[in-house]
């Protein structure tokens, strides 16, 4: 049976609101541990806004006609240059996160909660705001033989000691790896690729399922203090119970005569100029925008390049 219907999640926050700016606030300074937490877990930079949600959906527009619907995950938000329309639906926090979970600022929390969308179909891709499609795609690109993908940074398996200061996703994945390592005895040393995850709605309900004793105690974290993930969980289990298409994303810095393969590319303040002007050059499949304080309407990319024009979503 052939995959034909496949749905993009996308997580996204306005950090430039005022009324959520304030409920963060309140929250932060609620308990001495979230302050304490790595910088970046809290910092106003995490949750800075660029408008990256209304290039990534030109993104999408432009290269992923094949995409059956779309849900943007928020907290009581809605992106002001949103155009109404039945291909997308705003899902607010409190329609999948129990009550008692709530207000949370825990990209951990809100991603275990992604499978309880309404209508959600059985196969998505979810997608972080700063992730872009930089290529003409199909389903096959994200699904192999009815298998998602599961971009990794490395072509075979290899465990590499964890680095003296360590962020929070190294953590997560090296605790989510140890924990599913208990499970099944696999060899599971892969590095992931920071990307998109094309998930198994189902497979992503049991994992929850089987790990929720792993899960509930930090569900009550406001902020990423203890690393844990349902994401890289349910990753490691599918690669462990053969249900995942295991596929090398290379890091892409220059062009390439070969697309050996899937490439991705993760921008920053260093590379951001070089990207933007030689994009069609580079030709990614996927691309991330973090860490930069460049505003993107003055990129060659984003203001006469192949995402210039609004998408059918924009007002």
């Amino acid at each position: 049976m052939t995959i034909n219907k496949v749905d993009i999640v996308y997580t996204w926050v306005d950090g430039t609101d005022p009324i959520w700016q304030e409920k963060k606030e309140y929250h932060l300074n609620s308990k001495q541990e979230y302050l304490q937490c790595q910088n970046s877990q809290i910092s106003d930079d995490r949750y800075i806004e660029h408008c990256e949600l209304k290039y990534s959906l030109r993104s999408i527009c432009k290269f992923a006609s094949w995409v059956n619907h779309i849900y943007i995950v928020t907290d009581n938000q809605t992106p002001h240059w949103l155009k109404k329309t039945d291909k997308i639906t705003i899902i607010d926090h409190k329609d999948i996160i129990p009550e008692e979970f709530l207000p949370t600022f825990n990209s951990s929390v809100i991603e275990s909660f992604l499978h309880k969308i309404p209508n959600l179909a059985d196969n998505f891709i979810y997608f972080n705001d700063d992730m872009m499609i930089g290529r003409v795609t199909k389903i096959s690109d994200f699904f192999k033989n009815e298998k998602p993908r599961v971009f990794t940074s490395s072509i075979f398996p290899s465990r590499k000691k964890v680095k003296d200061k360590p962020t929070y996703n190294m953590l997560s994945i090296k605790n989510s790896r140890d924990k599913v390592k208990k499970i099944i005895k696999a060899n599971l040393n892969y590095g992931l690729r920071h990307g998109i995850r094309p998930i198994n709605k189902s497979h992503f309900s049991e994992s929850a399922c089987l790990f929720n004793h792993v899960l509930q105690s930090n569900f009550n974290e406001k902020f990423r203090l203890t690393p844990f993930s349902l994401l890289y969980l349910y990753t490691f289990y599918e690669i462990a119970k053969n249900r995942s298409a295991i596929t090398y994303q290379k890091h892409l810095k220059k062009p390439l005569l070969f697309d050996l393969f899937s490439t991705f590319i993760y921008i920053n303040n260093n590379n951001i100029e070089y990207f933007s002007s030689n994009f069609e050059q580079l030709s990614p499949l996927v691309f991330c925008i973090n860490e930069t304080n460049t505003p993107l309407e003055k990129l060659p990319l984003f203001s006469n390049g192949l995402l210039s024009e609004k998408s059918e979503f924009e007002l």
